[in-house]
């Protein structure tokens, strides 16, 4: 893990290659909830988008 988080490792990344990891990692369609992917939004400071989950009509 900590190879994983390293600089090293991130400068290696490209984005296909990061985006196959994060969606490996996840074990199914349950792991994406509303709240997840407003968290990863908050991470990246994308301000201008919530995601809303149809049932509650909830952002978490």
């Amino acid at each position: 893990m900590e190879f994983f988080r390293s600089d090293e490792f991130h400068q290696q990344m490209t984005v296909d290659v990061c985006r196959e990891l994060f969606a490996y990692a996840l074990k199914g369609s349950s792991d994406f909830t509303a709240g997840f992917l407003n968290d990863i939004l908050s991470d990246y400071c994308v301000e201008n988008l919530i995601v809303v989950n149809t049932d509650t009509l909830d952002g978490q």
